[in-house]
C-alpha cells in the first residue's frame, strides 16, 4: 500500500483500484445501500456423508471480509445494555 501511495514508486494507474474500493465502502456506509451486483454470491454444494444429501456454503468475496472487519471494529466500541444479549 505504501508503494501505491508513493508518487515516485507507483506506475500510472496503480492504486486507483484501492481508491475506488475505499470510495465504494464509504458510499455504502453513508447511504446504507449496497449495489445489486455485490449481493450476488457463489454457492458451493458440500456432500454430507454417503446419504446423497448436500449442504450449501456461500463463499465470501474479499470485499465482504473487509466490510465485516470494519463493522466489527465500529460496533466493538459501542457499549450495549446487558439486556440486549445473553452471555454464555
Amino acid at each position: 500500500m505504501e508503494d501505491e501511495e508513493d508518487p515516485e514508486k507507483r506506475a500510472e494507474g496503480a492504486g486507483d483500484q484501492w481508491r475506488l474500493f475505499v470510495a465504494l465502502i464509504q458510499l455504502i456506509w453513508r447511504t446504507g445501500e449496497i449495489p445489486q451486483q455485490m449481493l450476488w454470491t457463489i454457492i458451493v454444494l458440500i456432500p454430507k456423508g454417503s446419504s446423497g444429501d448436500y449442504r450449501g456454503i456461500g463463499l465470501l468475496e474479499p470485499f465482504w471480509k473487509v466490510v465485516e472487519g470494519i463493522m466489527d471494529t465500529r460496533l466493538g466500541v459501542i457499549e450495549f445494555h446487558p439486556s440486549l444479549y445473553m452471555a454464555l
